[in-house]
């Protein structure tokens, strides 16, 4: 008996696109680079893509996930870096300023010290090192979240760096005389110094060199 091809027969163009919606964003959001911020907006990029004639094949769908991609229109979100941080990925939910203004109005609101990390890096085995053991940790992360604002000050000699962010990193070492680094202060919301102290080997160490001060 010759057997014969079964052909599905696809969706006038007029259905079409809110069938391909529908698969390419179920296909976009188990990659898990949505924020929920961004659902309507990179929604509509995918209907206005994919309503264009010629994508009406599975190969379509792949290019316009593929080009969103590309063009950048995914990224990580707060939720995903927490999933990662439990499942051992090494991301962080804490949220780090390297503005300080925008940490002193945080700081204003909240009634929190800042804690000011001067860092290097790309270059400064222990400020690396204070990162992994101290910053990156579960605990140091739930006591960061309960009691101060944080604040990334960062001098590297090969990453790149905005300007403007590297004349205020310049200006708050002088301010307050770094020369070695790590350096690590709590600051209150009008820039006084209230507590410094450098790396230590775990959480509990390092909270209790700054309790130790106030």
């Amino acid at each position: 008996m010759e057997s014969k091809a079964v052909v599905v027969p696809l969706k006038t163009l007029s259905e079409w696109p809110n069938q391909a919606v529908s698969v390419t964003w179920n296909f976009v959001r188990s990659l898990k680079y949505f924020s929920k911020t961004e659902v309507g907006i990179n929604s509509l990029v995918v209907r206005m893509i994919i309503s264009h004639a010629s994508f009406r094949t599975f190969t379509g769908l792949v290019v316009v996930c593929i080009s969103l991609m590309s063009a950048g229109c995914m990224k990580p979100s707060v939720r995903d870096n927490a999933a990662d941080l439990q499942s051992g990925g090494g991301s962080s939910l804490t949220i780090w300023h390297d503005s300080f203004e925008a940490a002193r109005q945080q700081a204003l609101v909240s009634g929190k010290p800042i804690l000011a990390d001067f860092t290097g890096s790309d270059w400064c085995g222990w400020c690396v090192k204070l990162k992994k053991d101290v910053f990156n940790k579960a605990e140091f992360e739930k006591w960061a979240r309960e009691n101060v604002v944080l604040l990334e000050l960062d001098y590297p000699q090969r990453s790149h760096q905005a300007s403007e962010i590297k004349a205020q990193n310049e200006k708050l070492a002088s301010l307050y005389s770094i020369d070695s680094y790590p350096t690590v202060l709590l600051i209150d919301a009008q820039g006084n110094e209230l507590a410094r102290t450098g790396y230590h080997r775990d959480p509990e160490a390092f909270i209790g060199s700054l309790q130790s001060q106030l």
